[in-house]
């Protein structure tokens, strides 16, 4: 797995990510020499990043480490220390972490569960419990930072297939 960060930086995004000697083995693989991330030590600073390699190789199971679904939903045995947005992932309870972390699935519909692309990117923010005065300009904000404005009112099954990430990951 290779990990390749870019100078390229969202102006209003301060996230950083943090692993520390992580190693992590799912909760079925009983074989010790069966590791899914071994010793991964490497600082994610806000910008682009893009995380490549083969089939099996760990890029999946990197980037839940990210919003706590490794270990609190999936288990598994998990070594070294990973901070996101400064929150200790591993003592933090995965409903603060989706206040800072999202994900998008490799396959972006499997995650819609709204008609229309405003309210697929309210669903968030809606379940977060942010008061309604609020919501507009998140949801708002959100568009527009990703350049999807002009969307807001399309149903989702009308998207081209290179637009339907862009409402996920809002």
């Amino acid at each position: 797995m290779d990990i390749l960060s870019e100078k390229f930086k969202y102006p209003t995004l301060k996230t950083e990510a943090v692993l520390s000697h992580v190693t992590y083995r799912y909760p079925n693989w009983t074989n010790k020499d069966n590791i899914a991330l071994n010793e991964i030590t490497h600082a994610f600073s806000p910008g682009l990043t893009i995380v490549d390699g083969d089939s099996g190789s760990g890029k999946s199971t990197l980037l839940r480490l990210f919003n706590g679904l490794i270990p609190h939903f999936h288990g598994g045995t998990i070594k070294g220390k990973i901070t996101v947005c400064g929150l200790n992932v591993i003592s933090t309870p995965t409903r603060e972490m989706a206040k800072h972390v999202g994900f998008v699935f490799q396959e972006p519909d499997l995650g819609f569960v709204r008609g229309t692309v405003i309210n697929e990117v309210a669903f968030f923010p809606e379940n977060l419990g942010i008061e309604p005065s609020a919501l507009k300009k998140s949801v708002y904000d959100a568009m527009e930072l990703t350049d999807i404005i002009s969307l807001a009112k399309r149903r989702i099954h009308t998207l081209s297939g290179g637009e339907r990430p862009t409402p996920s990951g809002s």
